[in-house]
């Protein structure tokens, strides 16, 4: 009973150590927090999907009712497709602006943290914050 004792805080440790399983989400959009320009507010979104696709843009002003309109069928959308290794993912949105690369990990709390590189050569780091959106089209 007593070694029963000692052993049991040792494995509710190593378990409690093992790291949660890093993956992409698909019921929901990820988002970055809000940059204010003046009046306005400049929010990126990212969307991906099952069979790899992904979608990225910035929205200027309001995001009201994002989950009905932010889609692959929305014209003014970049798209591409995303190449996943293990946490570690890459892949390039490409629209009618041009070309933006994004590559980066998945962190521990379901959000991503990407290197952006613009069609232009500028460079940013964007951490995005996943939210679960229950009502997707």
């Amino acid at each position: 009973m007593r070694r029963l004792l000692l052993i049991l805080p040792a494995m509710v440790l190593l378990l409690s150590c093992q790291s949660k399983e890093k993956v992409i989400r698909y019921d929901g959009l990820y988002r970055t927090e809000s940059l204010i320009l003046t009046r306005d507010t400049i929010t990126s979104f990212l969307r991906f999907y099952p069979d790899g696709k992904v979608i990225s843009m910035n929205k200027l002003g309001s995001t009201k009712d994002i989950e009905s309109w932010f889609n692959l069928d929305l014209e003014d959308v970049s798209k591409g497709t995303v190449d996943l290794k293990q946490d570690t993912l890459r892949f390039e949105g490409t629209s009618s602006m041009g070309t933006v690369q994004y590559e980066g990990g998945i962190d521990e709390d379901a959000g991503l943290t990407l290197n952006i590189t613009q069609s232009n050569g500028d460079i940013s780091v964007k951490k995005y914050h996943f939210v679960k959106v229950s009502d997707l089209k």
